[in-house]
């Protein structure tokens, strides 16, 4: 079977990314011929995954992309809205326009699905496949008025002229069952929750255990510690690392010799958030136990972290339709780590994991239920460690690439 994989932007090196090198590589294995087509790569960006990979750079026309603008102010975002809107749209038609003529499947990704759009014209017998990480657009209920119906106008803005873009869509693969919903109401019938993989061997580290006082009460006494925290991601306010900042001030109140690493690559320039965060790390004068970094890390600094770490905190958490978190890389990585995994707890993830069992689950939004449950764990280090075992075991039985790969396969074969 002759592939296209198609992606706006390679040259962040983030999960994203990753899932499309991995998965180009194991369709390869399977027999495939495989392209990936984009307007901007970055060789440098998993360099040992890029090896013997088929990356075509189409660049965008009017030169590179604008990935980072980003105005203030309600009508500053609209102008931003619409300025990234052309930029992906030009790009998609580019790419469309260059690629081979005789693909059988074209897996678009996020926000390149308008290339489905023009490259039927060309090839309408190819079957198009939407991974769609996130949807390009929904409404989420804003806090003022203003900003409110703003929003609903742009996404029904959006609905109206996306719809021959999205119609140019066989099937589409997804990450929560919101999103299929999200399809189907746009004319994209054929879905399936597709979870992606992780590379076990290079992550895998034997299970963690506690240092040993960290069970004594009471906390902060003749410790071996400090219990170690991380938790990342590509910042916004979404992701609640402020509930990491004030668990980790409750818990040094209590006396738990506790660190943590918030590692966010700001690519998004998310700055006020980022401030916000500061601000709050400062107030609280926390400087000498939470460590802020926002320009990310290479992949040797972000195993180090797996290895020094005991948990890692999934606090992701977005309101209805989403309501709550998709499956991040992060937690399979970390669990492969053999750290063990604190998420808000919320249906997609409790349709996986079981809390208490593989992970341990908290209430969203709520920094004192995860300082509580942060105390409770690192009192009871056995449990910690049959939480981070059985974590393991699961994520080496459950979650790889091969099985990823296998599944896409089976979505890009029509019945």
């Amino acid at each position: 079977m002759k592939i296209a994989i198609v992606s706006i932007n390679l040259e962040a090196q983030g999960g994203g990314n990753r899932q499309i090198l991995i998965l180009a590589r194991n369709l390869q294995k399977m027999g495939n011929k495989v392209a990936i087509y984009t307007v901007a790569a970055n060789k440098g960006a998993f360099s040992k995954i890029q090896e013997n990979l088929d990356v075509r750079v189409i660049p965008a026309p009017g030169g590179a992309m604008d990935w980072k603008a980003k105005q203030t102010g309600f009508i500053g975002r609209m102008l931003s809205r619409m300025h990234h809107y052309r930029q992906e749209l030009e790009a998609a038609k580019t790419i469309a326009e260059a690629m081979d003529a005789d693909f059988d499947v074209v897996n678009v990704h996020d926000f390149a699905y308008q290339a489905a759009y023009f490259y039927k014209k060309r090839n309408p017998s190819c079957r198009v496949v939407w991974t769609m990480n996130e949807p390009p657009y929904i409404h989420l209920k804003k806090d003022d008025f203003l900003s409110n119906i703003g929003s609903i106008v742009y996404n029904k803005m959006r609905d109206f002229t996306e719809k021959k873009f999205i119609r140019a869509v066989d099937a589409g693969a997804v990450l929560a069952p919101f999103q299929m919903e999200w399809l189907k109401k746009r004319g994209v019938n054929e879905s399936r929750v597709i979870i992606s993989g992780v590379d076990f061997d290079d992550f895998y580290a034997p299970a963690k255990r506690l240092p040993q006082d960290l069970s004594k009460e009471p906390f902060g006494k003749a410790q071996s510690g400090p219990l170690k925290l991380m938790t990342l991601g590509t910042p916004n306010k979404y992701r609640r690392y402020e509930d990491a900042i004030i668990a980790a001030k409750i818990l040094r109140d209590k006396g738990l010799n506790v660190r943590l690493d918030v590692v966010a690559n700001n690519v998004w320039q998310e700055n006020e958030y980022c401030g916000m965060l500061e601000k709050l790390v400062k107030e609280n004068n926390l400087e000498s136990i939470v460590k802020l970094s926002f320009a990310g890390v290479s992949e040797e600094e972000l195993r180090r972290l797996y290895k020094e770490s005991h948990i890692l905190l999934h606090l992701i958490h977005v309101p209805p339709i989403r309501s709550g978190s998709t499956f991040g890389l992060v937690i399979w990585e970390a669990m492969a780590a053999g750290i063990l995994v604190i998420a808000n707890h919320e249906p997609k993830l409790g349709s996986r994991l079981t809390d208490g069992e593989n992970a341990v689950f908290v209430k969203p939004e709520n920094a004192a239920d995860l300082a509580e449950k942060i105390e409770k764990i690192a009192s009871q280090p056995e449990l910690y460690f049959k939480i981070a075992q059985s974590s393991q075991r699961f994520v080496k039985e459950n979650i790889s690439w091969d099985i990823y790969a296998r599944e896409m396969m089976e979505l890009f074969t029509p019945v």
